[in-house]
């Protein structure tokens, strides 16, 4: 999944009570740029919902796609704290791609 997509799902995933604000902060904080991961997949694997709750929030993320355009666009019908909204819009802007080493961990999300 690209960026927007996953951040429109971890907001929603904050949205319905599954991550805390702190938590949806420090994955928009931590979401590493030019690689594509599945957050919910991620999260599922740190205990932090299970896979149905996971494919529950894509679900949801796939509708507002269809129904808006795209997960961007999507991000900006959502009605969140300015925080938030900051963060969120902090993790869409471009930046470099860290460069991996081999043995590195594969690209995920900090949360400690």
């Amino acid at each position: 999944m690209k960026r927007p997509e996953n951040l429109l799902f971890t907001l929603y995933a904050h949205r319905v009570g599954i991550l805390t604000r702190d938590q949806l902060l420090l994955i928009c904080q931590s979401l590493r740029h030019g690689k594509d991961i599945d957050i919910g997949q991620s999260l599922a694997k740190r205990g932090l919902m299970d896979d149905r709750q996971a494919e529950a929030i894509w679900n949801l993320v796939a509708c507002q796609v269809d129904i808006i355009g795209t997960a961007k666009k999507a991000l900006q019908t959502v009605e969140a704290g300015e925080l938030i909204l900051q963060a969120i819009w902090a993790a869409i802007q471009p930046q470099p791609a860290a460069k991996n080493r081999p043995g590195d961990d594969p690209p995920t999300i900090q949360l400690d």
